[in-house]
This record gives C-alpha cells, sequence and structure tokens, in this order.
C-alpha cells in the first residue's frame, strides 16, 4: 500500500483501550489508513448469520453508534465504525493514540440530559401534534380531534408562524 495517498506512514498498527462491554469487547484500531471503533461479539452477541457490509446500530453510554459488520479469517465477524479515515491529520502515533483515547472517553460518558426550556417544550408539543391535511379537510389531528394550536409568540412583532406545508409551498414568498 506504499505510495497511495491515503496511507499515513507516520503510523503503525496500535490497539487502544479494549475492554469488556455487555455487547462485547469494544476498542479503537489504529492503522496507517484508517482508525475504526472495533466491536468483536462476545459469546452473548453474536453476529452470526448477519450479511457483511449490514449496518447495525449499538447503543454505548453516550449515544447510539451505526457499525458495519465485516469478517476476517481467524477472527471471524466484527463490526467496525470509522472514526477517521483517511488518516492523514495525524503528524505521528502518539496524536492518533490521543485522538483514539478521546474518542473512546467520550462515546462511554454517559450523555447529560439537559431539559428543555418552556420554548423547547412547546416546539416538541407543536410538532407531535402537526397533521398534514389535503385541502378541504379541517385541520383537526384524528388522534385526538383537536386543532394543533400554533407556537405562542415571543413578541407581538414575530413572524407569522407556518405549517411544513406552507413553507414547502411557499407560503412564505406571499408578502
Amino acid at each position: 500500500m506504499q505510495g497511495i495517498p491515503l496511507l499515513n506512514i507516520d503510523l503503525a498498527v496500535q490497539a487502544v483501550g479494549f475492554q469488556e462491554r455487555p455487547q462485547g469487547i469494544l476498542g479503537v484500531l489504529i492503522t496507517p489508513w484508517f482508525v475504526n471503533l472495533i466491536l468483536l461479539p462476545s459469546g452473548d452477541a453474536p453476529l452470526k448469520g448477519l450479511p457483511i457490509g449490514a449496518g447495525q446500530e449499538i447503543e454505548l453510554p453516550a449515544r447510539k453508534i451505526r457499525f458495519t459488520v465485516n469478517e476476517l479469517d481467524g477472527i471471524g465477524p466484527y463490526l467496525s465504525h470509522s472514526l477517521f479515515s483517511p488518516v492523514n491529520c495525524f503528524h505521528d502515533q502518539s496524536a492518533a493514540v490521543a485522538a483514539a483515547q478521546a474518542a473512546l472517553a467520550e462515546l462511554m460518558t454517559e450523555a447529560e440530559q439537559v431539559p428543555l426550556s418552556e420554548e423547547e417544550q412547546a416546539i416538541e408539543e407543536y410538532f407531535r401534534k402537526e397533521t398534514l391535511f389535503a385541502p378541504g379537510e379541517t385541520g383537526t389531528s384524528a388522534a385526538s380531534g383537536q386543532t394543533p394550536s400554533p407556537l405562542p409568540a415571543a413578541e407581538d412583532s414575530a413572524p407569522r408562524l407556518m405549517s411544513r406545508r406552507q413553507a414547502l409551498f411557499g407560503a412564505f414568498l406571499e408578502s
């Protein structure tokens, strides 16, 4: 692979931070051409039967990550998720190791649940209730029988709110 622009000759193959998780053994693999998050299945989490190249979402403490099913002779099936490719951004092995350790630390840290503000709650509720309807139909939700109410205006001079349907059909172009 020498001479190929995606190869970083300053990097070597190294396994970083592999640890036992409920889904299998998770860590980062550094190579001269990629830095990937790797999940080797444990006995409880087999991958047999999943086609190579299939995507599989795995819940990690910080968030869900979409992995790709791969297979290596002598190892068998495993999951990978690209963190960096190509790896020309790393000037040396220590920089790649630091990035791998930081990525693992971030993914293993529980995401902080920040409460929504009143405005964010109103927006969430508005879009949960919003229904699209054809011309001539009423604007009531079939589930509740109620008309979705628009968000409360922050000020009287706030811009006019419109539904997704109005925005898609260019209502914002009308003055």
